[in-house]
């Protein structure tokens, strides 16, 4: 087992840990399709996928343009089997926002979401 191996395991298990704070949300993946003929068709794939909610307001060094009133929530990055990617949406109850900002940790073992 690598290094890497060993850190998303460990991930995983802290993650777990929180039990009763997880939310069960969905992930929507927008996949827009060229048509012939000039259309281009959206069609959306969904996956479930299970969120902390982080409330601590630390700043993202990589971006200064996420609102102060974004969402910020971690998941297990495992556990999408698609890459998180700004547009997509996320879904939590009834409640649908749009993903502003993605990124990982250095072992790809939790991936960081900012919904708005």
């Amino acid at each position: 087992m690598t290094v890497k191996d060993e850190l998303q395991a460990a991930a995983v298990e802290i993650f777990n840990s929180f039990g009763s704070l997880i939310i069960n949300a969905t992930y929507i993946q927008d996949d827009p399709a060229y048509v012939p003929g000039g259309n281009l068709s959206s069609s959306a794939t969904e996956y479930s996928v299970r969120l902390l909610r982080d409330e601590r307001r630390a700043e993202l060094a990589l971006a200064t343009d996420i609102p102060r009133d974004a969402l910020k929530y971690m998941m297990v990055t495992a556990e999408l089997p698609i890459a998180a990617k700004i547009k997509d949406r996320i879904r939590v109850g009834t409640d649908v926002k749009s993903i502003i900002a993605v990124d990982t940790d250095p072992a790809d073992a939790i991936t960081l979401l900012w919904v708005g």
